[in-house]
């Protein structure tokens, strides 16, 4: 039995322990199915080099481009503009390939990819060995609110059970007060305990110092991003990538929606639950990385970015219930008809159990009536 298949049969289990009832679809592929799902991971993995040559070159010319533009500007405006720009791309261009490291999916020697990503953990002010760790929780209790990307939002001011539009901007706001800029400061600061972070920022003084005094503003408002703006991303970000109000209900059943959804195999369920970003600036910023096919990247972590394209157009051919379970939640914030927005699901919770039956989510009948 290979990984897939073992992985397969481990997610046909709730995350309480029990079986869960998957008799409504059959959802195992055919072994053609499989074999073309395989092998679109294979195609992947093979090309992991140029990916990461990829997400690298752009990093650069997105800095690059940053410098350029902020030049243009009056000295005044140069600062604001940078830790802007700097929020933005740790949050996606970096933590894009972050995230492809601790997925072991950037480059194809462990050594070479753990020595990467603890570069580029250090040029986001995280602890590699922590992120790694609380990122792969992240996929192991994500139908739960166990997952800590939760905790931490919570952290934050993000209720389950609705939020108010006041309370949508106090949360919104929380990343700039200042009891949550000191410890976001401490937290970018707290990296220094290990040498890595050292060497590379010792590397990059040199080298802005050599620039000038544009290249030390870069330095400056880099880290200044790193516990302002960065946050506010991270927040943003976070909070509308997962619909957690439908995931509690999964945990404790306590809606018809969740209980329907509770009956689905887990990693058909992860699919319900995750949101995608498709817009100009995810396309613009990382277009290699899991953001635009966020679905299809928990329904197989072990495929690296650069190939959930086709991933995904594997699986809707291929995968049972993989198309109706896809499209529960819709876009950030706008919505097609009988779906649930991210700012609908913060304000009013999960998408509706109207818009869970017409996606063909709870029985065969349904989903051909869909």
């Amino acid at each position: 039995m290979d990984r897939l298949e073992r992985k397969d049969k481990q997610l046909l289990v709730a995350p309480s322990g029990e079986c869960v009832d998957c008799g409504s679809f059959d959802y195992e592929p055919t072994d053609a199915g499989r074999e073309a799902i395989r092998a679109v991971r294979t195609r992947a993995l093979q090309k992991r080099g140029r990916l990461a040559a990829s997400m690298a070159g752009r990093w650069l010319t997105l800095n690059a481009a940053a410098m350029g533009a902020a030049a243009l500007l009056p000295i005044g405006a140069q600062w604001p503009f940078l830790i802007g720009a700097g929020g933005i791309l740790q949050r996606f261009a970096t933590s894009g390939m972050l995230h492809e490291s601790a997925h072991l999916t950037l480059l194809s020697r462990r050594k070479w990819n753990d020595a990467m990503g603890r570069i580029l953990a250090a040029l986001s002010f995280v602890d590699f060995d922590d992120w790694k760790a609380a990122h792969m929780k992240h996929h192991a209790e994500l139908a739960t609110i166990r997952d800590p990307e939760y905790a931490e939002l919570t952290l934050h001011g993000m209720k389950l059970d609705g939020m108010s539009p006041s309370e949508l901007a106090r949360m919104l706001v929380a990343p700039f007060q200042p009891a949550m800029l000191l410890r976001a400061a401490k937290e970018s600061l707290s990296v220094f305990r290990k040498r890595t972070p050292w060497i590379v920022w010792g590397a990059l003084a040199s080298l802005a110092l050599a620039c000038g005094p544009l290249g030390m503003t870069w330095l400056l408002t880099w880290f200044i991003a790193s516990f302002s703006t960065r946050k506010f991303v991270w927040l943003i970000a976070n909070a509308t990538e997962h619909s957690f109000k439908l995931q509690k209900e999964m945990e404790d059943g306590s809606t018809p929606a969740g209980r329907k959804l509770r009956q689905m195999p887990l990693r058909l369920r992860w699919l319900a639950i995750s949101r995608e970003r498709r817009g100009a600036l995810s396309r613009l910023i990382s277009p290699e990385s899991e953001a635009l096919y966020h679905a299809t990247h928990h329904y197989d972590a072990g495929a690296p970015g650069g190939g959930l394209k086709e991933l995904h157009a594997t699986l809707l051919q291929h995968q049972p219930g993989y198309a109706e379970v896809h499209k529960i939640t819709d876009g950030l914030f706008i919505a097609k008809p009988g779906r649930a927005a991210a700012l609908d699901d913060l304000r009013a919770g999960a998408a509706s159990d109207d818009a869970i039956i017409k996606s063909g989510l709870c029985n065969a009948e349904a989903r051909r009536a869909a």
